[in-house]
């Protein structure tokens, strides 16, 4: 939808059921979803991982060549924990980092739109972006309509452009593809 190509293992499972695998067969079923998947053209590819280091990070930095890893985290100490993980795995692979962005930064009640809320803590990405010399690129914030609007299929950027966050994911887009893919 909206011009996006996606494959999930959620797509092929019934929804009940749960998918138990040891690394080696999530590291084939990741092979499979790059290598064998009728992508057509594409501008970009994008793989979402789970958080930390596992079987699946490993398998897609040694056989796939990566232009560049974001790093995502909350404020949580418990996020960092697991981002500093995965960066510095990233970083010993050889991985070029291209930037921290720092999800759940706030909260904005929906029938207060004018405050905010740090129910996660603050200033946790940009830790993580400073102890390692790298960029924050966004602090997006929770709203409760990317939470309704995304329930329906629908992102928030399409059903309300002009939301906070929608407006944090745009130019996260926009400074990613500007500074380090059309570079």
């Amino acid at each position: 939808q909206y011009g996006i190509k996606l494959v999930s293992m959620g797509l092929l499972i019934p929804k009940d059921k749960a998918v138990i695998w040891r690394g080696p067969m999530a590291s084939s079923a990741l092979k499979q979803f790059i290598l064998d998947v009728e992508w057509e053209e594409l501008d970009y590819l994008l793989v979402d991982l789970p958080p930390g280091t596992s079987d699946i990070h490993i398998t897609l930095t040694q056989n796939f060549p990566i232009s560049g890893a974001i790093i995502v985290t909350t404020p949580q100490k418990v996020s960092l924990q697991d981002s500093r993980r995965g960066l510095a795995m990233f970083k010993q692979l050889g991985v070029p980092l291209i930037g921290v962005v720092e999800n759940m930064s706030i909260f904005i009640p929906p029938d207060q739109p004018d405050k905010s809320y740090k129910i996660f803590g603050s200033g946790g990405g940009k830790l993580l972006a400073d102890e390692n010399n790298l960029p924050l690129l966004a602090q997006i914030p929770i709203e409760m309509p990317v939470v309704t609007e995304s329930n329906q299929g629908l992102p928030i950027s399409i059903s309300d452009p002009n939301a906070n966050s929608a407006i944090k994911f745009q130019e996260l887009a926009s400074l990613i593809q500007t500074k380090f893919i059309d570079t």
